[in-house]
C-alpha cells in the first residue's frame, strides 16, 4: 500500500507507452481510492499510483476494473495523457492529450 515500508521495498517497475510513441518506466504501488465496503462489494476494481523512475517527477494514476486498464499520466513539462481502453474487447488503446487538469 502507498505511503507504508512495503511499497517503498516493493515497488512493481511497470513500463508504459507514452502518446509519443516512447517507452517510460513507473515505480508503482497500490493506492486504494475507494472506501473498503465499496472495495469489499467490487472486488475486481484496484488503483495505483507511481512516479517515473527516469528523475522527471513525471506521475502515473492508474487502475483496472471491470472495464479494463486506464492510467493518467500528469507531467508538468509536456502535459497531461489519458491511457483508456478503445475498443469492445480491450485490446486496443488511445490516448487522450492536451486535456486540462483542475486542481
Amino acid at each position: 500500500m502507498e505511503f507504508t515500508q512495503a511499497a517503498r521495498e516493493q515497488a512493481l517497475l511497470l513500463e508504459l507507452p507514452m502518446a509519443d510513441g516512447s517507452m517510460r518506466t513507473f515505480r508503482v504501488v497500490e493506492s486504494p481510492v475507494i472506501a473498503p465496503e465499496l472495495a469489499a462489494k467490487f472486488p475486481a476494481i484496484h488503483t495505483y499510483s507511481g512516479v517515473a523512475t527516469d528523475g522527471s517527477n513525471v506521475i502515473v494514476r492508474l487502475g483496472v476494473g471491470y472495464k479494463g486498464f486506464h492510467a493518467f499520466i500528469f507531467d508538468g513539462q509536456n502535459g497531461n495523457q489519458s491511457m483508456r481502453p478503445y475498443a469492445e474487447d480491450r485490446t486496443v488503446f488511445i490516448w487522450l492529450t492536451k486535456f486540462p487538469i483542475c486542481l
